[in-house]
């Protein structure tokens, strides 16, 4: 009888044993499905977070995109407009230039303009002067026929040149071959030629004249007369 009943405490003991076993597996199995769950949560958010941290970034590298993109082409319009202001600077220098040469060779033609006037203006005067001398000898021709015909004009035709006389038609021819040189090299009336510039076997005069007095010539400028030192050799 008591053996029956330490077997029977003996069976009992080992199957508390056996349920108390099945309860932590069973507990150990729950914990670790909590664990398991809880770990694929925390995974989960923080996937979440990573894919919306990821999300963030491209959009910000896409804004960056878009800015150096537009940064981009702002520079080119910039590069554009600078060498659009450039083109125009250098249109409007040529232009300036070309008013220049414009002006310059307006300034040209006026001064021609100007030396033909002068030009004009002096030999009729010459012209003045010669018709003058001219009606001058007539008078006296006439006046020396009337007493002594023969020898009147034998005395008109061989009288020489008295050396003013001779010194001023010098000056005269100077200042014709002046003009010349002026109109052959386009010069105005504020040019000065120099002696080798008039003076030459195929210049405007061939020989060189000189004062018969010792006076010394000075050419001048094309608008004015030429000038000798000696004391009242002028015209």
């Amino acid at each position: 009888m008591k053996l029956t009943n330490r077997h029977h405490r003996k069976g009992s003991w080992t199957s508390r044993g056996r349920l108390a076993g099945s309860v932590l597996i069973i507990a150990g199995l729950g914990l670790s499905t909590a664990i398991l769950v809880g770990v694929s949560g925390i995974l989960y958010a923080s996937k979440k977070k990573q894919a919306e941290k990821l999300a963030e970034a491209e959009a910000q590298i896409q804004q960056m995109s878009q800015l150096r993109k537009e940064a981009v082409n702002k520079d080119a319009d910039a590069d554009k407009a600078k060498a659009t202001i450039e083109k125009l600077t250098r249109e409007k220098l040529a232009a300036e230039a070309a008013k220049t040469v414009a002006e310059r060779e307006l300034a040209k033609v006026k001064a021609a303009a100007g030396l033909a006037e002068a030009e004009k203006t002096a030999l009729q005067v010459e012209n003045a002067e010669l018709k003058i001398q001219i009606e001058t000898l007539k008078l006296e021709l006439k006046a020396a026929k009337s007493s002594n015909p023969k020898a009147g004009y034998r005395q008109l035709t061989s009288r020489k040149l008295t050396p003013k006389e001779t010194c001023v038609n010098n000056l005269k021819q100077i200042q014709g071959a002046k003009r010349q040189w002026a109109q052959y090299e386009k010069k105005g009336p504020d040019d000065t030629p120099i002696l080798s510039d008039i003076f030459g076997v195929v210049k405007f005069i061939k020989t060189q004249p000189y004062c018969p007095e010792g006076g010394e010539y000075k050419l001048g400028k094309v608008g004015e007369h030429p000038t000798c030192s000696h004391p009242g050799h002028s015209y």
